[in-house]
């Protein structure tokens, strides 16, 4: 099992120590003779607060992490910060959502988790309470909660790109691929050249083995933003799998300088370690050749 920890500021990508239940099935038969450890893919997903105060970010669409199953982190922490007293009779539920954002932003998340409930137990249809709190519940890995949440928001707005995005990765980490597709899909009607959505639905054809599709999904996430390591990224692995190591490496370079000029030295290293294990890779295949 792997374990691989990032966390970079808001406008790039987030994440949290993750461990993987299981290595992506499309790639087994091309890594398994290399007995080398398998690449991951980039996913749009949920934050992932950390245990010490981290800044959450504004729209959960422009986050990314590494995709894969969260890791149960046995409850939310202790507050980090002491709350102010609360005067509930002379508050409203935008008082107690504007709070809750407040100590999310502060690490307080039990805190912050208190006053999003407090919000919707004055307003039930309060769209943005549901979907900050369904982000902490995701972040915590408690999925079935989150996605409850986001299916509250898209009951009052059908039309929230947050919250398809944010249900479709709740899925995937549940291994849901089919009902994060439908997701994916359903952002993309709303918005075509959602490049996050093409990048996250790429991720999840890539678990369910469908590459070609996987491809599709990437180059166009690289027509509409060329400048997208995640996407460079996620290609690289399913260009492994299609048996294009070549192919992989480039995109992984290409990855590495975009993700080393974004300052992301993890997601930096983390291309350099894939690009070593290809290489890897073709010199056991090479070794394997017979002789001409």
């Amino acid at each position: 099992m792997l374990r691989l920890g990032c966390g970079v500021d808001l406008g790039g990508y987030y994440g949290a120590s993750i461990d993987f239940a299981q290595a992506i099935a499309a790639l087994l038969k091309s890594f398994r003779r290399s007995n080398v450890s398998l690449p991951h893919t980039l996913h749009p997903t949920p934050y992932t607060p950390k245990t010490k105060p981290m800044n959450i970010p504004r729209i959960i669409s422009t986050t990314i992490a590494i995709l894969g199953i969260f890791a149960a982190l046995g409850g939310l922490p202790e507050p980090a910060i002491a709350r102010e007293p609360l005067l509930i009779a002379q508050k409203n539920p935008e008082d107690f959502l504007k709070r809750g954002v407040e100590k999310t932003r502060s690490g307080d998340y039990q805190g912050a988790l208190e006053d999003f409930n407090e919000a919707l137990r004055r307003d039930r249809n309060y769209a943005q309470a549901y979907m900050n709190r369904g982000n902490i519940y995701s972040a915590y890995g408690n999925l079935p909660a989150a996605i409850a949440d986001y299916t509250q928001v898209l009951r009052i707005d059908p039309n929230s790109i947050a919250a398809y995005i944010g249900r479709a990765s709740a899925n995937s980490a549940i291994r849901n691929q089919p009902a994060a597709i439908g997701d994916y899909t359903q952002a993309l009607k709303i918005n075509p050249n959602y490049v996050e959505a093409y990048i996250g639905r790429g991720a999840a054809y890539l678990v369910s083995e469908d590459l070609s599709r996987a491809l599709d999904d990437l180059n166009q996430a690289l027509l509409l933003d060329p400048n997208s390591a995640a996407a460079y990224y996620n290609r690289a692995t399913v260009l492994v799998g299609q048996g294009n190591n070549s192919g992989a490496i480039r995109d992984l370079q290409i990855a590495a300088r975009l993700f080393q000029q974004q300052e992301k030295p993890r997601f930096y290293q983390n291309c350099l370690s894939r690009i070593r294990q290809i290489q890897q890779i073709q010199q056991i295949q090479q070794q394997r050749q017979p002789e001409e």
